[in-house]
């Protein structure tokens, strides 16, 4: 388990910049400003992210290591997991029975 804010943050730094440079919508968003209206507008649409998404980590991490101190909620949460594990999965879970039928690429409807 991380126990330090900046054991948390670290992580979360490794694991968001893969994702950062992956295309998607970001991505083509920021390429569409920077041809469109030059390099400072792209610059300004990539630093976006890190306005509106450091609050959030931040008081994520917070919250995290708060929690980390206290054992009867992390009990209670590891309780409701359980309970979510043995009742739930089991019935959203494919059995060899099971029918189903494609509606689109990618996807598959149970019957």
């Amino acid at each position: 388990m991380i126990d330090s804010l900046l054991g948390i943050l670290s992580a979360g730094l490794l694991f968001e910049v893969p994702s950062g440079i992956a295309p998607g919508p970001v991505l083509v968003l920021i390429i569409s400003e920077t041809l469109g209206h030059g390099i400072l507008a792209g610059t300004k649409v990539t630093c976006i992210p890190l306005l509106t998404d450091a609050p959030v980590v931040l008081a994520s991490a917070f919250l995290f290591t708060q929690i980390s101190k206290m054992d009867i909620l992390l009990c209670v949460i590891s309780l409701v997991g359980s309970v979510f594990c043995l009742i739930w999965v089991p019935k959203i879970s494919v059995s060899p029975t099971q029918k189903y039928r494609i509606i689109s690429p990618g996807s598959l409807t149970f019957i």
